[in-house]
């Protein structure tokens, strides 16, 4: 015998299989690793083929041909997922499930046909699926490379016909829900009844219209959703510049009357009378061209001091712009007086207009204002004016809006006293502490009394209520 014979491989034993299957008429048991696990697994039908998912391992098995096999014979399973985020299709008559770690939810899903095509929406995992021929497909499982996924939750898609377009949201056609506008280098589709806004470049749209017949396309756009997930407002108001040209998009109307943004400074602001809220524009006068912006909730405005950047299509980052970057948050609470120091000093807004021309300002000892706005009768307060940057967009301070009488305490522990924007002093006769309160007696007013005088610090604005008012 040569002597390489004696160092010959021997054959290896028949390979076992980690996951085995086998099923009698009642029941099917899968072992792994020589364990017997089926009772911790989860199945489904597919066709004459079983799905198991067992959650230890987050694997998927299929069991092919299983009416066949119910001879209790052992066989391999066959593992087509090792990923428990991923989700099958099961195709049943003309129907659908969409299985996810053993367990079916087709009812949170949205579908169409287009043509021949079955799109479906996983609300779940915000995925479009499109399946082509569906119906001419064989019951069972689809492969994954059977179908096309689109993981962008707001995809928007479109199939141009010879003399029509459609176009898909969420599973939805949605073409005949769509109002169509020209903004600047945009086109803009706005679904009314959802408040929705979907952008898309023009050069864009003309590229699809040009595209091949019946092919399905997807659009780089910006879904605007009046839900809050990309925005703020219930219902988005937008701008650009363009060739010299300012586009305001509100409420599904291009430049709407009566809806044109009051200058302050560089920044713009708009009052909405029907829901008493106002919006900021920020930077409105000082933007870029052809880029796309939003107006914010002035609540949310003050509270992150920014302004959301809607990129150009193909750029998905959301930026700052504006001199108001990095500074204080200021608290709203429905207050509509904004203020802002510019080329020509102090300019200010109350619910989209101008209202310097109805005011009395008095500058106090330290750096600031005293407003007093007549219409209302309401007393302001303007910090640190003469230190503020210029077009830094600013509430003013509400100080008293039921008394026209303002105390003022000064760094040195004395006060002032302020009426209707005018020094009264010369009205007092005397004025005394008790315990914490300032009382003041006048000639002819009566007495009045500001609470908590003595504890507030130095540069403080208080009201002062005369003793008609409290009774």
């Amino acid at each position: 015998m040569p002597f390489g014979q004696l160092w010959r491989r021997q054959p290896m034993a028949k390979k076992r299989f980690e996951t085995s299957w086998k099923a009698n008429r009642e029941e099917y048991f899968l072992y792994h690793r020589g364990r017997e696990i089926s009772s911790h697994t989860r199945f489904h039908w597919a066709g004459d083929d079983i799905l198991v998912f067992y959650p230890i391992t987050n694997c998927t098995y299929l069991l092919r041909d299983f009416e066949s096999y119910r001879d209790g014979k052992m066989r391999p399973a066959e593992i087509i997922s090792t990923n428990a985020k991923t989700t099958h299709i099961i195709k049943k008559g003309n129907r659908f499930v969409l299985l996810h770690k053993g367990e079916p939810y087709q009812e949170e899903t949205a579908r169409t046909f287009i043509d021949h095509i079955l799109v479906i929406y996983d609300k779940r995992h915000k995925v479009t699926r499109f399946i082509s021929s569906f119906r001419n497909r064989k019951e069972g499982l689809l492969p994954a490379d059977s179908y096309l996924s689109i993981e962008r939750s707001e995809a928007l898609l479109g199939i141009n016909h010879d003399d029509s377009f459609q176009i898909i949201w969420r599973g939805r056609e949605i073409s005949y829900m769509l109002d169509s506008h020209d903004f600047g280098p945009y086109r803009f589709f706005f679904q009314p009844k959802s408040k929705t806004v979907f952008i898309i470049s023009n050069s864009q749209w003309r590229t699809w219209k040009s595209a091949a017949i019946n092919a399905l396309s997807e659009f780089d756009a910006w879904v605007v959703l009046s839900d809050g997930q990309h925005f703020f407002q219930d219902n988005p108001t937008l701008w650009l510049h363009s060739g010299g040209v300012k586009y305001l998009f509100h409420d599904g109307n291009m430049n709407p009357e009566g809806v044109q943004p009051q200058p302050m400074g560089i920044h713009g602001v708009i009052y909405l009378t029907d829901t008493n809220r106002s919006l900021i524009l920020d930077s409105f006068f000082k933007s870029p061209e052809d880029e796309l912006f939003q107006a914010v909730d002035a609540n949310q405005y003050f509270k992150n001091q920014m302004a959301k950047h809607i990129p150009v299509a193909g750029s998905r980052d959301e930026t700052e712009m504006s001199g108001n970057r990095r500074i204080k948050k200021q608290k709203v609470d429905g207050n509509h007086y904004f203020w802002t120091r510019g080329d020509d000093g102090v300019q200010m807004v109350y619910k989209g207009n101008n209202i310097l021309d109805t005011c009395k300002l008095v500058r106090l000892p330290w750096d600031g204002l005293l407003v007093y706005h007549k219409p209302v009768e309401t007393t302001l307060h303007l910090k640190d004016v003469e230190n503020s940057r210029k077009d830094y967009l600013q509430t003013a301070e509400i100080v008293s809006q039921n008394t026209p009488l303002v105390v003022t305490k000064t760094t040195d522990k004395k006060f002032r006293l302020y009426c209707k924007g005018e020094s009264c002093l010369h009205h007092m006769t005397e004025a005394e502490l008790l315990g914490n309160d300032l009382i003041i007696h006048f000639h002819e007013m009566g007495t009045a009394r500001a609470r908590g005088f003595f504890r507030c610090e130095a540069e403080t604005l208080i009201p002062a209520v005369f003793d008609s008012q409290e009774e």
